[in-house]
This record gives C-alpha cells, sequence and structure tokens, in this order.
C-alpha cells in the first residue's frame, strides 16, 4: 500500500457515475496487487463493505473502501469513519435484516460472514485500505489512476 499507479484505458458508459466502474477496478487492482480475494460484502443497493479479504499469513482481515471521481484520482473523496466499526455493523445487518435494506442481498454473503467471523474468532485484526481512482468522464476513453493508502479512521 501507499503507491499510485496507472491503470487500464477505459471507457465509461454514458449515464450516472455510481462508482461501479470504479468498484470493479478497484477490488481487481486490489487482488492483483494483494494476491488476495477481495470480495464485496453488500446489499442488492451497493451498501456495505466495497471488499473484504481474510490474510491467514498476517491474522488481518482487510476491509476496502473505494472511491473514484472523474476528475481524477486526487478529487476521489476519503474513506469515512472507523473499518472494524463498519465492518462490525455490515456482518450485524447481513445477519440480521430485519426490514432494512439489507433483507435483499446475494447469498454468497453468508459464506463470506462466516469466514470473517471465523477470523474475527481466532482472534484477526481488522485494518483498512482504501482506493481511490480516477475514471473517465461518462462516454469517454481514457487513463485511469489508481491509488491505494492504508484507511485511517476519521
Amino acid at each position: 500500500f501507499g503507491q499510485t499507479v496507472d491503470g487500464p484505458l477505459l471507457s465509461h458508459t454514458v449515464g450516472r457515475q455510481d462508482g461501479t466502474l470504479g468498484e470493479a477496478l478497484g477490488l481487481q487492482t486490489l487482488n492483483n496487487e494483494t494476491g488476495l480475494g477481495f470480495r464485496a460484502l453488500q446489499n442488492n443497493s451497493g451498501q456495505g463493505a466495497d471488499g473484504v479479504a481474510i490474510d491467514p499469513d498476517t491474522k488481518t482481515i482487510w476491509v476496502a473502501e473505494v472511491k473514484s471521481s472523474q476528475n481524477g484520482v486526487g478529487e476521489a473523496v476519503n474513506a469515512q469513519g472507523d473499518p472494524t466499526t463498519k465492518l462490525q455493523s455490515w456482518l450485524e445487518r447481513s445477519q440480521n435484516p430485519g426490514s432494512t435494506a439489507w433483507n435483499a442481498q446475494p447469498a454468497g454473503n453468508q459464506s463470506i460472514v462466516q469466514s470473517i467471523q471465523n477470523a474475527l474468532d481466532s482472534n484477526y485484526q481488522v485494518k483498512g485500505v482504501q482506493v481511490q481512482i480516477g475514471v473517465p468522464a461518462p462516454g469517454a476513453t481514457g487513463k485511469t489512476q489508481i491509488s491505494i493508502q492504508q484507511w485511517v479512521s476519521k
């Protein structure tokens, strides 16, 4: 972590800038750079962790927050809050959705949640990583830049 890399050329389809392109590129980059399998822990509305990976070698659960901007990597906002607190909240919502937006979530979340809970029960530490990405404007093709930094609690 602590680096900015040039990403691939991308074409951004016309429409709203909802972060989907940035999140996909961010997780792909994290997987390539770390060799870990980052997977989203989100409900069907996209609320939750952009990516979570478990590193058994360092006994660490990595929580990734991906932010993108069509105005360049430097304009992507910083991850907010504490990664540990956020992860605990997302786990709780996924396991006990009640009548919230978490009632609708991918079936694969169950295995992710169980893996995370097992790691927490084994005293793994939680660390955050923020990925900031400069993406092309809607309807344009252009370079991407990707910054990978430790997510510092705010």
